[in-house]
């Protein structure tokens, strides 16, 4: 059975230099995040099982830590969000649109969290946090991240800004392509130029193997 990390229970470990070095340069991106600075979007790139789902799940917490809301979420599951349904029209958008796409997502997950705090019934239509079960309630869940849930709704209703974790990009990069119409600029270029102006800072994981194809001239860090 392959291992798969659970936010619940993680316990971050530098196994190797360069374990050490992408997790400090996700943590500095974090930080930029919290002064809104200008950056790039981060990418993950590792094979398989080289540990980016479960890093991206201790930056996650770590962006809470630091009092910024974070929402993680795998590419496919936040496409069939965001992009038009099969009976849609029109049945694409323009690349230029994607960002304000997310941006409209991340509003709508942090608005349907801090409603459900504190709530005694489990949240409906919350998808960007990780191993949510079903059957339990917002509050019992950051407190299973040793979080308190009156300082995740105090972040929620003073940081604008949110870090988005978008794991397994390659899996559905050909879906999003399919969806947006023909531009000289590829989607993640859109994202690049656009993230920081829609408060949003994107850590994304990509599989080597396919990962230099799809950043199409993205700024990466490699781990």
């Amino acid at each position: 059975m392959a291992y798969r990390a659970d936010v619940k229970n993680i316990r971050w470990r530098d196994l190797s230099e360069e374990h050490k070095w992408i997790r400090e340069i996700a943590e500095r991106y974090i930080l930029a995040a919290k002064k809104k600075e200008k950056v790039a979007p981060l990418a993950i790139i590792g094979p398989y099982g080289a540990g980016k789902s479960e890093l991206m799940k201790w930056c996650f917490l770590k962006s809470w830590e630091e009092g910024i809301p974070a929402l993680f979420v795998t590419l496919d599951v936040l496409l069939k969000d965001i992009l038009p349904k099969p009976k849609d029209i029109p049945t694409t958008i323009t690349v230029g649109a994607l960002p304000d796409r997310i941006a409209e997502w991340i509003r709508t997950q942090r608005e349907q969290i801090a409603d459900s705090l504190g709530k005694d019934v489990p949240p409906e239509g919350i998808l960007g946090l990780p191993d949510l079960e079903s059957h339990e309630t917002l509050s019992q869940y950051f407190r299973d991240l040793h979080l308190d849930p009156e300082q995740v709704k105090e972040a929620l209703s003073s940081c604008e800004i949110s870090v988005l974790f978008i794991d397994e990009m390659e899996q559905a990069y050909k879906n999003l392509l399919d969806k947006i119409e023909v531009s000289d600029r590829g989607p993640l270029r859109e994202i690049l130029d656009q993230h920081a102006s829609k408060n949003f800072y994107p850590i994304m994981a990509f599989a080597l193997v396919s990962a230099y194809e799809l950043l199409g001239g993205l700024e990466a860090e490699e781990g």
